[in-house]
């Protein structure tokens, strides 16, 4: 028996992919929609109530915006939340995120780093 970080390593290498990815943080949870601006694709992580984005170059996955939990708040990409996000779409430096459950168009500044809904009607 030996102990220390080489066991987990190991038992890490001989899990499952999806084990791996849920270990990780990468895991997506019924993964609607995509949109790229031809480095970065984000992901809307349908039922983790979050955006990721990945770097298919680094193989990376990060969340972008969202708790993780069902809400509609905007501000700071850290503390917004959205509540089963889908369909995305990228316009210059503005991702916009449809937000099913609070029937919201949502707008992601990425240069600001901030969530906002967009005012309909």
């Amino acid at each position: 028996m030996t102990t220390g970080r080489g066991d987990d390593d190991a038992k890490a290498r001989r899990a499952s992919p999806r084990a791996r990815a849920v270990s990780s943080g990468s895991c997506l949870q019924h993964p609607q929609g995509i949109a790229t601006d031809g480095e970065r694709v984000w992901v809307a992580d349908t039922c983790n109530h979050r955006i990721k984005v990945l770097d298919p170059v680094k193989r990376t996955v990060k969340t972008l915006a969202g708790t993780g939990k069902p809400g509609l708040a905007d501000g700071r990409l850290d503390r917004a939340q959205c509540d089963e996000p889908g369909g995305l779409s990228l316009a210059g430096r503005t991702l916009y995120v449809t937000d099913a459950n609070n029937h919201a168009v949502r707008a992601i500044d990425l240069d600001r780093g901030v969530v906002s809904t967009l005012r309909l009607g």
